[in-house]
């Protein structure tokens, strides 16, 4: 049987993707929600925190890369007004004007923004793999650190003087303190979806007093999806494949509700993970074992790796199991960098959904290198 995770891997990758997973046991931050990521039973999904918080979604949906020009971002003047707003979490946020000072403590948020004209009074200190894809004027803003067991910097996050914070609901835990440190509202946005990027999207456009603000960039996420699925080939089967994430010795498949699984689907593949069991905190994801793996018998893996290592698959390969799979006997296992698909969906989109295209529809292109 695969062994599923390593635990003290899982407490190195809990610092990236779920930092809610790596904390102090004595922090007086800490909530129920909080204490719940210290059960012991949930350090399986440790290895699943590279993304979404300092990903976690750095988005740059709507075919538009961090390098970017402002050519064609929306130049709306905000209306002053009373503006009610509904997080991810269902809780209704009010704000007496639009927001002028916006201060993104979750990454997936900052490329929203910043695709919109909307601008930033500071973001979240971004681990390095994310920073290195900041333009230069976003990277020149001011940083507030996060840390994973005390939340943000407090004298960082009073400096950039916010009148309201972008979270990741798993960060929710130290929304209470952020708001009475700063005065300022909290959002929080999860964006984990297709269909809540663009909710997101809608909302910040909303909060920035700016409410058609995110019709370019809706419209240009789904021309860049409609633009690709047109060139999928006419046939009568459907690829069969298995979405995988992680890193050595914790490997987790990536569900159809996952931003990954929505394109692979999108793009007329079977997402083989349908039917696995759903963590009841980290949506979209599902512990995965070589058993499992080798029964799926995909003709497809791909692998949205998160180790960072010239060979991430090699202690897969060392199970005898996995020549038997049909992907590997075909050469039809491939890596990608988890930060567009995980860490951060969305980021460079249209480069993004173009190398999984090239990967389910070789045939297509001259470029796809599978490795073995």
């Amino acid at each position: 049987m695969f062994k599923i995770l390593n635990r003290g891997l899982a407490l190195r990758l809990s610092c990236n993707y779920y930092p809610g997973l790596q904390l102090n046991q004595h922090d007086p931050l800490k909530s129920h929600a909080v204490s719940r990521l210290m059960n012991p039973a949930n350090f399986r999904i440790a290895a699943l925190t590279a993304l979404s918080l300092f990903a976690t979604p750095l988005l740059i949906g709507c075919g538009e890369s961090w390098a970017s020009s402002d050519e064609g971002k929306p130049t709306i003047t905000p209306v002053a007004s009373v503006i009610e707003l509904t997080d991810s979490n269902g809780s209704t946020v009010t704000l007496d004007a639009p927001a002028q000072r916006i201060v993104a403590m979750d990454p997936a948020s900052i490329n929203i923004a910043y695709s919109m004209g909307i601008n930033l009074a500071a973001r979240v200190a971004a681990p390095e793999a994310l920073s290195q894809t900041l333009p230069p004027d976003l990277l020149a803003l001011p940083e507030v650190a996060f840390g994973h067991a005390t939340g943000p910097n407090r004298e960082q996050l009073i400096a950039a003087k916010p009148d309201l914070v972008l979270l990741n609901p798993v960060h929710a835990p130290f929304a209470s303190t952020i708001t009475e440190t700063t005065g300022a509202p909290v959002l929080t946005l999860e964006i984990r979806t297709i269909d809540s990027l663009k909710e997101a999207a809608t909302t910040i456009a909303k909060a920035a007093g700016t409410p058609a603000a995110q019709e370019t960039f809706i419209s240009n996420l789904d021309n860049t999806l409609q633009d690709i699925k047109a060139r999928i080939p006419e046939s009568n089967e459907t690829p069969r494949i298995l979405p995988l994430f992680g890193a050595y010795n914790a490997y987790f498949a990536l569900l159809p509700n996952s931003f990954a699984g929505q394109l692979i689907q999108e793009l007329g593949g079977e997402v083989l993970s349908a039917d696995l069991p759903e963590h009841t905190l980290y949506k979209g994801l599902s512990p995965i074992s070589m058993e499992t793996i080798v029964n799926r018998d995909p003709e497809i893996i791909i692998l949205f790796d998160h180790s960072g290592l010239a060979d991430p698959l090699a202690n897969l390969r060392e199970s005898s199991a996995w020549t038997g799979i049909s992907a590997v006997q075909d050469g039809r296992v491939y890596t990608l960098s988890d930060v567009s698909f995980v860490q951060a969906p969305g980021i460079d989109f249209e480069e993004s959904i173009e190398e999984l295209f090239d990967m389910i529809y070789p045939s297509q292109v001259a470029t796809t290198e599978p490795v073995r």
